[in-house]
């Protein structure tokens, strides 16, 4: 499996590479700069729960996410069994979520530097921050496979997500109650200082049960296609 992975990094076009790098060469600094208004009052809460999460940390996830997750053709599925495929795409959904869950750490970096500051690095908001932003990304993932196994093309399900999540953490500033909305979408960044927010502790239980169904679903779909579909 490590081998497949490996083999797909390896093949990796330059055009790939060059757009992923631009991407998160882009987003970093803009969430930083996102953030400096903030630098003065509840960082913590604004780094979490707040639409910054849609424009600065879903696009180097998804385009990761797109090079790394592949359909095997026709003839490499006689020798790829379904387990292994699927194995190796949730590990690549793991690859995706553990890279691009430092886009948040890297922004609160600069921020630290351009305030010229070490009152940012707090190891345990940084600690906390992260695993947050890593089961918000491998939950998305996960979606985002189960998606693509049901429409047979991963761009179209990537398309939905991003449309999808922007349009729900508008909805958060919109004084309805479909405001609410935002905090199901987002119920991992929600932090416990906010508004109906959950501790690190208590959600992730939810994670592990809610990413083991994902799973299982995918798993299921996968083993129901034709095999050489």
């Amino acid at each position: 499996m490590s081998k497949i992975v490996k083999s797909r990094l390896k093949n990796l076009s330059l055009l790939q590479l060059t757009i992923f790098i631009l991407i998160l060469l882009l987003v970093t600094p803009a969430f930083a700069l996102a953030l400096n208004e903030f630098i003065d009052g509840n960082l913590y809460e604004n780094i979490l729960f707040s639409i910054e999460f849609t424009f600065y940390g879903l696009p180097p996830f998804f385009a990761l996410l797109l090079c790394l997750i592949q359909f095997p053709e026709s003839m490499e599925r006689i020798r790829l069994t379904k387990k292994l495929e699927f194995k190796v795409n949730l590990c690549c959904i793991a690859s995706a979520a553990f890279t691009s869950a430092f886009v948040p750490i890297f922004a609160l970096i600069i921020l630290a530097i351009y305030h010229q500051t070490t009152q940012i690095f707090i190891l345990g908001l940084m600690i906390e921050v992260y695993i947050r932003y890593l089961m918000m990304f491998v939950t998305i993932g996960l979606i985002q496979y189960l998606g693509t196994l049901w429409l047979k093309n991963k761009w179209y399900m990537a398309g939905f997500l991003m449309i999808s999540f922007s349009c729900l953490a508008f909805l958060y500033y919109i004084r309805t109650d479909f405001g609410n909305l935002f905090k199901m979408a987002f119920f991992y960044l929600t932090p416990p200082v906010a508004e109906s927010g959950h501790s690190l502790v208590a959600i992730i239980p939810v994670f592990v049960g809610s990413s083991g169904l994902l799973s299982v679903l995918c798993y299921f779909r996968l083993v129901t296609q034709e095999h050489l579909s």
